[in-house]
């Protein structure tokens, strides 16, 4: 079977915030990591750790240049898998092949 393309199960959230420029500053979790790379756009922290939460939104607050790097590489990340014209065609394929294989079985062929 088919699997989505990276990013469309995601929390949307992230990809707004970098979306509006904000540097984020999100928990560790498997569907953010779609989109952060701790210590190159954004960072990561333990999401049930609020001195984890503090040191990252801190660490944010002072180090310019990681902003500054991080705010270029979430315009090309947004560019490239979050913008409307791109995702939508591959998002309807996608659906096209989930109910055509659907039908496909429904009608005893795998």
């Amino acid at each position: 079977a088919r699997q989505p393309e990276p990013g469309a199960a995601t929390c949307a959230a992230p990809a707004r915030a970098m979306a509006s420029g904000c540097f984020p500053v999100v928990g560790d979790l498997e569907s953010v990591r779609e989109w952060i790379e701790h210590d190159v756009n954004g960072l990561l922290c333990d999401p049930a750790s609020p001195d984890s939460l503090a040191a990252a939104t801190l660490r944010a607050l002072e180090d310019a240049a990681l902003r500054q790097r991080a705010s270029v590489r979430n315009r090309e990340l947004i560019a490239a898998r979050a913008d409307y014209r791109k995702v939508m065609p591959k998002a309807e394929a996608f659906y096209r092949d989930v109910i055509h294989e659907a039908q496909v079985r429904g009608r005893g062929g795998g």
